[in-house]
C-alpha cells in the first residue's frame, strides 16, 4: 500500500548498479518519502554500513 513502493532490494540488476556509498548516501540524507536515517540521529554511520552489508545479502547473486 505504499506508494511509492519500496525498492526491490532483491532485484540484482537494481543492487548491482549501485555502489555501497550511493546507498548510505540514500539512508543518510532520505529520499523522497524515505526519512532521513542519519540526519536525524537514529543511526551512526558503523550503523549505515552495516545495514548495507545486511541489505546486500538480499541480492540471491551477490558474491560479498
Amino acid at each position: 500500500a505504499l506508494n511509492p513502493k519500496p525498492r526491490d532490494w532483491t532485484d540484482h540488476a537494481y543492487m548491482g548498479s549501485r555502489t555501497d556509498d550511493q546507498l548510505y548516501e540514500v539512508i543518510f540524507n532520505g529520499k523522497g518519502s524515505m526519512p532521513a536515517w542519519g540526519k536525524s540521529g537514529q543511526l551512526n554511520e558503523t550503523q549505515i554500513r552495516s545495514a548495507i552489508m545486511k541489505v546486500r545479502t538480499f541480492d540471491p547473486a551477490y558474491k560479498g
